[in-house]
């Protein structure tokens, strides 16, 4: 079996249990609806091995593909640093709003 170089760490965003024993990253890119596809596929997959898989999402823009995937992709890793923050003081909905789903929803 392969191992990752780039572990999980603190600054992903996860779903599901973090001692699950299978985490699936996605690299995805907001504008790609073969991310959307992938997104919906790995919910899919939460749902039913919930206990056994946690998942992360990873920014991956396609640029040259997809103009705004990288603005998007900050926009959405500064909300889900708003609310990290907003968490850590105790106002935990201030920006969950701003953030995608699969930002929001996430254990850390």
């Amino acid at each position: 079996m392969s191992k990752l170089f780039i572990k999980v760490s603190e600054d992903d965003y996860l779903k599901g249990k973090k001692d699950a024993p299978i985490t699936l990253i996605e690299y995805g890119d907001y504008e790609c609806p073969y991310s959307q596809m992938g997104y919906r596929f790995a919910q899919m997959l939460l749902k039913n091995y919930g206990n056994h898989l946690n998942f992360v999402f990873r920014n991956f823009p396609l640029r040259k593909k997809h103009p705004h995937a990288r603005l998007a992709a900050e926009a959405a890793l500064s909300a889900g640093a708003m609310n990290r923050v907003a968490s850590a003081v105790g106002e935990g909905s201030m920006a969950i709003k701003y953030v995608p789903e699969y930002l929001a929803d996430s254990n850390t």
